[in-house]
C-alpha cells in the first residue's frame, strides 16, 4: 500500500495507485480531475500501438515488446509469421520471420495487410492469442473484451492484469490474461502492459 495523508491506496499490477478523493486508481486507465476529485476514464486508443512491459517485478522485462508468433504473444521473440521456415526464436515449433515488430489496431484487430484481417483475443486458458490469417475462428470461450488507453495500460479481461509465463525449452515469455478460476504455474510473473502509440498507416506485416 502507499499512504496518503492516512489513506491507503494498493499497489496493483506492481503499479502504486494514486488517491482521488475518497478513491484509488491506476494512471494509466483514469485520470483525477482537478476541483472536484472526480475520477475519469483515459481516452481509448484510437490508431496503431505497440504493447509493452512498462511493469514487472523482473526489471529487465520493462521495455520489451509484447510481439506476435505462432499464434500466441512472447516476450524475448522477434515478431513472425507462420507461413514456412523454421525460425528459431519462436517457440512451439518455430516460424519466418516476418518482421521484427507487432503492431496492434483498437476494436482487437492486428495491423496486417492480408484479406480479412487478424484479430487478437484471450483465450478460456488465458493466453492472449490471435487468429490465422483467413479464418476467423477461436477457442469456444474467448474473449475480445481487452481495453487499450491512450498513453495508459493495455488491459485485459478480469481486470487482473498480465502474466508472462516461461516456455519450456525456450527463453521466451508467453503472455497471459490472470483471468479468475485459471490456475497458472508458480513461476509466472505479473506484468503490466503499456499501449505505445504508432505513426498513422504503420503496418507491422502482411500477416502473422
Amino acid at each position: 500500500y502507499t499512504c496518503y495523508d492516512g489513506f491507503l491506496c494498493p499497489v496493483i499490477q506492481n503499479e502504486r495507485t494514486l488517491k482521488c478523493n475518497n478513491d484509488c486508481y491506476l494512471p494509466g486507465q483514469y485520470s483525477c480531475t482537478t476541483g472536484n476529485g472526480q475520477l475519469q476514464p483515459r481516452a481509448a486508443q484510437t490508431g496503431p500501438f505497440q504493447v509493452t512491459v512498462v511493469s514487472s517485478p523482473p526489471i529487465s522485462l520493462i521495455g520489451q515488446d509484447v510481439n506476435a508468433c505462432n499464434g500466441h504473444f512472447f516476450l524475448g521473440t522477434t515478431a513472425g509469421s507462420c507461413t514456412g521456415g523454421l525460425g528459431p526464436d519462436c517457440p512451439f515449433g518455430g516460424c519466418a520471420t516476418y518482421t521484427n515488430t507487432t503492431v496492434f489496431l483498437p476494436g482487437n484487430s492486428m495491423d496486417t495487410m492480408v484479406p480479412g484481417g487478424q484479430q487478437y483475443f484471450v483465450g478460456p486458458d488465458g493466453a492472449l492469442g490471435y487468429t490465422a490469417p483467413h479464418s476467423a475462428a477461436i477457442p469456444p470461450g474467448s474473449s475480445f473484451d481487452i481495453e487499450a488507453f491512450q498513453g495508459g495500460l493495455f488491459v485485459p479481461p478480469d481486470s487482473n492484469g498480465w502474466l508472462a509465463c516461461p516456455v519450456t525449452g525456450s527463453s521466451q515469455l508467453q503472455i497471459f490474461a490472470n483471468l479468475n478460476g485459471v490456475v497458472f504455474p508458480a513461476n509466472c510473473v505479473s506484468a503490466s502492459l503499456g499501449v505505445n502509440a504508432v505513426p498513422s498507416g504503420t503496418v507491422g506485416a502482411y500477416e502473422y
